[in-house]
């Protein structure tokens, strides 16, 4: 006898634990749900303008959109595939942050360039610029 209230005892404060649980589940998710929404972080929508394709795949004249995280090159796991033999598997990263796009070489083979120059470090982009991966060449359209 003294062995089954032991067990009932234990069935009803396991029962009792785990509805004070799901009550304190109950109150976060209705306080989070009454808390208005945040607004997200808006990345501006930019692209890359496709000036000489070579052998990438892409268009003449198409516009590549930019995420707020791009990676640039010939392998598949690149946000922009340029398939051209000239463009390293991943060849360069634009990424929006401190409100203003930025560009930077991953160590690529034949360098990544803006308006010629080569990028040694992360560099600033600007509406106009034009960057060359290998053969490919894509204009900045940032406005």
């Amino acid at each position: 006898m003294e062995r089954d209230l032991t067990i009932l005892l234990l069935r009803i404060g396991l029962v009792a634990v785990l509805y004070f649980f799901l009550f304190q589940l109950f109150v976060v998710l209705w306080r989070d749900l009454r808390q208005p929404a945040a607004a997200p972080h808006a990345v501006p929508t930019h692209g890359l303008i496709v000036l000489e394709p070579a052998g990438s795949g892409q268009a003449a004249g198409e516009t590549i959109a930019l995420q707020a995280i791009t990676s640039l090159g010939r392998s598949e796991l690149n946000t922009i595939v340029l398939a051209d033999q000239s463009v390293s598997a991943e060849h360069a990263l634009a990424s929006y942050r401190l409100g203003q796009w930025w560009i930077e070489d991953l160590g690529s083979t034949n360098g990544t360039f803006i308006n010629d120059m080569g990028v040694e470090q992360p560099t600033v982009l600007r509406t106009g610029d034009v960057i060359r991966l290998g053969s490919v060449r894509l204009r900045a359209q940032l406005s």
